[in-house]
């Protein structure tokens, strides 16, 4: 008997979602150990990609790469990852500012939930761009994008 794509695939979907909802959990708990001792403070927020979610270990995530390039400097970073699995940009808005004095660098990746689901008349670009003034240093911030490659981060 064989089984068609048709049987196999809902199957295969809901074995994916199980393994990511059951990662939730164990990423958080990793964050949480970043927030120890550390000379560069960083606030992260966002969703589940600066949780780490679909990253094999959460050092792996973009952001685990992202302190681990920081760290290389020869400074111990403290992270505060505020990011929430499922999150939009009005959850960053109301649950995860403002962000602390003492925050050096503050990152932020949201928008993933937010395409294809936001109403027309509501802009998720206008809203991120109101999350920019409550980091500390907002008048002196610098937004850019970057992406990384297999050798590391490079700005664009």
């Amino acid at each position: 008997m064989r089984l068609s794509w048709v049987a196999v695939l809902p199957a295969a979907l809901v074995v994916e979602a199980l393994r990511v909802r059951l990662s939730v959990q164990p990423r958080r708990r990793y964050w949480q150990t970043r927030l120890g001792e550390g000379e560069v403070v960083v606030v992260a927020l966002g969703d589940s990609l600066t949780q780490g979610i679909g990253a094999s270990r959460p050092d792996s995530s973009w952001l685990g790469r992202f302190v681990a390039h920081l760290e290389r400097g020869g400074r111990r970073c403290r992270v505060d990852n505020r990011a929430a699995y499922g999150a939009r940009v009005a959850d960053v808005l109301r649950r995860q500012l403002p962000v602390p004095a003492d925050a050096e660098l503050v990152t932020l990746c949201i928008g993933a939930n937010d395409a294809g689901r936001t109403p027309p008349r509501s802009s998720s670009g206008s809203a991120c761009g109101r999350c920019v003034p409550h980091s500390p240093q907002a008048p002196s911030s610098a937004m850019f994008r970057s992406s990384m490659g297999p050798k590391g981060f490079r700005r664009s």
